[in-house]
């Protein structure tokens, strides 16, 4: 009998588990390529999964991150040199957003994959990266991917307005 019941039950929890990955699922940016729409999904995955306000897609702060992503990897011939750019790798998100609050996130892959994985298992276990992501003052993000010469260079930039 409790069988029977764990039978009818499964098609229902399925269809459950199915909706809510649906609803944790950001619709694909059109202004982005595959690779940055990978990184905005995680980040709001992420932050829908751990009860986090949600980020929205900016396009102001999505050209900056770009044009960063872009300095990057015209200037840096390799991940290893990327601190040697700009302030230790990043932009001058600060001035650049006077007078809000916000942060970046900057990663460096050999390869150009055609997703955003290794990178993102990267800022999930360093601390200061994570913190950006997690940061519940932040409400806009912007992403750049840039690959060149085999190197892939993600740009994550996060505001708060």
């Amino acid at each position: 009998m409790r069988n029977r019941r764990v039978r009818r039950l499964l098609p229902f929890v399925g269809l459950v588990a199915l909706l809510l990955v649906a609803a944790c699922t950001p619709p694909p940016a059109p202004s982005l390529s595959p690779v940055e729409n990978d990184v905005f999904g995680k980040h709001f995955v992420y932050r829908a999964a751990h009860s986090l306000p949600e980020l929205q897609l900016d396009d102001g702060v999505s050209a900056h991150a770009k044009a960063w992503a872009d300095t990057l990897a015209a200037q840096a011939p390799s991940c290893s040199a990327l601190t040697s750019v700009g302030n230790k790798g990043h932009s001058d998100i600060a001035r650049d957003f006077a007078g809000q609050s916000a942060a970046e996130n900057v990663g460096c892959v050999s390869g150009c994959p055609a997703n955003a994985d290794v990178v993102w298992g990267l800022w999930l276990q360093s601390s200061g990266h994570l913190t950006n992501i997690q940061n519940p003052v932040y409400n806009r993000i912007g992403v750049g991917v840039t690959c060149r010469n085999g190197l892939q260079f993600l740009v994550v930039d996060f505001t708060a307005v």
